[in-house]
């Protein structure tokens, strides 16, 4: 074996050995467990919550949305719908193929075997300037090798036909915990044994109840039977009394004969419990959370929220990340692109919370009407880039006309990125609104048993209302949810008379992408 030292590699701690002319990578189709069973990946996948983690995370990240997106030179970012590999990556990787069909498949054979592979198709094989597609490859064709300069290649051993060695940079490898920061683990080989004991109790379970339920019987016969007469015996007896329709049927015994049955039965053995102890193990080994498994009484928190996040935070956040690293150094080499996935979704808490925390973000100024629609699956309106910042705030060592004492409630104003923010104000204006009947009323803060930061929210929904920005029924659930204490027919009262006067607002001078 040769060896690098680092003279040759500076990127190399002391000597690193490199292995020449010989695979560094191969998948173990199946193996034997103790209790004597094959597993692979067919029987394996017979395990019911085996089969439902895989499933479950594998759909997940399959169907989550991968966008592509372009560096800013303000450190931003924005969609990149134009880039080739947009259309790849979020909807379709070939022409035979759809994006969630594809990146789930490839994310179960990660899980099972730690490895998946697919085939980049450049649109110029030696300038390889950007993908036109992506094609899925069997795990188990698929070997990685160094040859005898010790470069990295993959070989790929079809079906039918020649192997091919292709470029590493041809090739997506995504894999599951890398020992070596190369090769996967696989979980399938991994769990052998755990998973070897719940193939045996599938089939013992389909054993028991396909003999009715009972363990097994001794026959007795006072005298000694010829091996024919012992045949028919043990044929009519299984014929008359195995299986689950034939339980309970009345046995008739003939020449003395009795009937014992063995003395272990289903409870004595707790087969149950065991049965349960699989899908725990299973659990552990996917790491994924009980309930999620569809495991009967398995809360490990109090509200969906909470188990939500550890579901994206501790399952499939590290395969996330995998994918889009590996995404973005074969495909974005020059780094001026990357891939993102959007897990905001899985994060959704019920409509009053999200309409809350959107109503602070408004307020507050770092999200805009249009953010929020989008965030909720919205079409943009006009006018609904706009950002919003209190009037009484200013920047740190800003001199201002007033102490922040004299502030009775903030007031909301339209803010342009790098315009100078505006003084405090000794007292906040109350806004006007205009009724039905042409009159006025003044919001006025001691008038309810609101906070500074409700009154806030509550005039925020109103000037966008009389500015037509969202509709009236959108504001009373924007302000139920900001304020659950305060009374619908105060609301009513405010919303339903109020007349409408569009205005076009101040743009900022940034607009989000």
């Amino acid at each position: 074996m040769d060896w690098i030292s680092t003279a040759d590699n500076e990127n190399r701690a002391g000597q690193v050995p490199l292995i020449k002319n010989q695979p560094i990578g191969y998948t173990v189709l199946s193996g034997y467990s103790g209790a004597n069973v094959s597993v692979n990946e067919t029987s394996a996948l017979t395990v019911a919550a085996f089969f439902d983690g895989i499933r479950i995370v594998s759909e997940t990240i399959g169907t989550l949305p991968l966008n592509v997106y372009q560096r800013t030179e303000d450190d931003g970012r924005k969609l990149a719908l134009s880039h080739p590999a947009f259309d790849l990556l979020h909807d379709s990787p070939n022409y035979e193929s759809t994006a969630a069909v594809v990146r789930a498949g490839l994310q179960a054979q990660s899980m099972l075997h730690g490895n998946s592979f697919a085939e980049i198709e450049w649109n110029d094989a030696e300038t390889r300037d950007y993908p036109v597609a992506i094609w899925p490859l069997a795990y188990d064709s698929v070997n990685a090798w160094r040859d005898q300069e010790g470069n990295l290649f993959y070989r790929i051993q079809p079906i039918s036909g020649a192997q091919v060695d292709m470029d590493p940079r041809d090739i997506l490898h995504y894999r599951g915990l890398a020992f070596d920061g190369f090769w996967g683990k696989s979980v399938l080989q991994m769990a052998r044994e755990s998973l070897g004991l719940g193939i045996v109790y599938d089939r013992h379970a389909g054993k028991f109840f396909g003999n009715g339920s009972r363990p097994g019987v001794v026959i007795k016969h006072p005298g000694r039977l010829g091996e024919e007469a012992v045949k028919r015996l043990r044929e009519g007896w299984e014929r008359i009394h195995q299986g689950v329709e034939n339980t309970a049927k009345v046995a008739i015994l003939e020449e003395g004969m009795d009937v014992s049955a063995y003395s272990i039965n289903n409870d004595d053995a707790q087969f149950l419990e065991s049965r349960k102890f699989t899908i725990e193990e299973v659990a552990r080994w996917l790491n994924i959370s009980l309930n999620r498994l569809r495991v009967s009484g398995a809360t490990a928190f109090t509200n969906p929220e909470d188990d939500a996040i550890d579901y994206v935070v501790n399952t499939i956040r590290p395969w996330l990340v995998r994918i889009e690293q590996e995404n973005n150094k074969k495909l974005f080499p020059n780094k001026q692109y990357f891939c993102e996935h959007q897990v905001e979704g899985l994060l959704r808490g019920n409509i009053a919370a999200r309409y809350n925390s959107y109503a602070i973000a408004r307020n507050w100024g770092w999200f805009s009407v249009n953010d929020i629609r989008k965030l909720e699956n919205l079409p943009a309106i006009e006018g609904g880039n706009t950002y919003m910042q209190p009037l009484n705030m200013a920047s740190i060592g800003q001199a201002t006309g007033a102490t922040s004492a004299a502030i009775t409630s903030p007031t909301l104003g339209v803010v342009t990125p790098g315009a100078p923010a505006a003084p405090l104000a000794t007292e906040a204006p109350k806004p006007e609104v205009q009724l039905a009947q042409d009159q006025s009323i003044t919001m006025d803060s001691n008038a309810t048993a609101l906070n500074g930061a409700q009154v806030t929210s509550l005039l925020e929904i109103v000037l966008q209302v009389g500015q037509g920005l969202i509709s009236v029924l959108t504001a009373k659930a924007l302000a139920e949810a900001a304020l659950p204490s305060i009374d619908k027919t105060i609301l009513n009262s405010i919303f339903d008379n109020m007349i409408i006067n569009p205005t076009k607002p101040i743009q900022t001078t940034n607009q989000p992408n």
